[in-house]
């Protein structure tokens, strides 16, 4: 037998690793953040029933050929295993989807049927549906925007699950609810599998009025809302300067709106107008963000956003 490292892709938390984060079975190491995880505050082997999860080998280029597969394809399935190098006989990527609660064996084998390694996974129905970051309630919402929400599952004893993809979504009259939960973990690019994403949904706001979100997962149930409104809502208008890797941060402005009472209103629209002395700047003008470059080495620029009868300025 070989000794296989795995990295278990899941949903990332804050505070200490439990003792059970790092895991040395007898022929097998686990790492479910990262080898060694910074951070956790989940166990890696019990995914929500309903979900995905997603596992990588890192050192699958140095192992003999092999194949993956699970002792209970009722329980546990594998819904792909790929290469990142397109070597399909050395996975480094499987994804797992659980099918029912129980318990069942990740099993890498030799092509001749040589046992490598193997795991025990259980699958967990989810009791209980959480935010991972709660959002304001109702958080409000401008026409034609859109949001996106963070959930977890826990199983009874208030755990948090592993996983994607066990979350059903429906809306009242008002929002539209476009499904991410494929974004909710990065699979291929280097630099994710370091890290994953919580389950996400993206709401966008179709009428002005009250929406209701009802997320399922199993037994489980949440219940938020989002308020959506048109620019009369609209009392004042801040511009401020976004970090950015891409554009000096000079010269980009982000448009933050808020109501009377000064509550935020998410993901507003501008009208955005410039004015400048110098003819050759570059802009890229979003809902409610502008970037504007120059080559020339002064000159300065004054960029307006107008939503509704409320206006705010500054320049750059």
């Amino acid at each position: 037998m070989r000794l296989l490292a795995l990295t278990v892709l899941t949903t990332f938390g804050c505070g200490p690793p439990p003792p059970d984060d790092h895991v040395v079975l007898e022929h097998l190491e686990l790492c479910w953040t990262g080898c060694p995880s910074a951070s956790s505050a989940v166990r890696g082997d019990r995914i929500a029933a309903g979900a995905r999860y997603v596992v990588w080998v890192p050192n699958a280029p140095g192992l003999p050929p092999f194949t993956v597969s699970t002792s209970d394809d009722s329980v546990l399935s594998i819904a792909s295993a790929t290469s990142s190098e397109g070597d399909a006989e050395h996975p480094d990527t499987v994804m797992l989807e659980a099918r029912a609660p129980g318990s069942a064996r990740l099993i890498f084998n030799e092509l001749g049927g040589e046992l490598i390694d193997a795991a025990e996974i259980s699958v967990v129905e989810a009791a209980t549906l959480a935010h991972f970051e709660r959002p304001e309630q109702p958080l409000r919402l401008m026409l034609g925007g859109s949001n996106l929400f963070y959930l977890e599952t826990h199983d009874a004893a208030g755990q948090r699950l592993l996983g994607y993809g066990a979350i059903e979504y429906t809306t009242s009259d008002g929002a539209t609810v476009q499904d991410t939960r494929a974004q909710a973990t990065v699979l291929d690019a280097g630099w994710g599998r370091a890290i994953a994403w919580p389950e996400s949904v993206r709401v966008t706001a179709d009428s002005v009025g009250l929406a209701t979100i009802q997320a399922d997962a199993g037994d489980a149930s949440l219940t938020f809302d989002v308020e959506v409104v048109d620019s009369s809502a609209v009392s004042r208008i801040q511009l401020t300067t976004p970090f950015s890797i891409f554009a000096p941060a000079h010269e980009t402005q982000e448009a933050h709106a808020f109501t009377a009472d000064g509550d935020e209103i998410h993901d507003p629209e501008c009208e955005w107008t410039w004015s400048s002395d110098v003819p050759d700047w570059s802009v890229n003008a979003g809902r409610n963000t502008i970037s504007l470059t120059t080559d020339q080495d002064v000159g300065s620029v004054e960029v307006t956003c107008t939503i509704g009868e409320i206006t705010a300025s500054t320049w750059l």
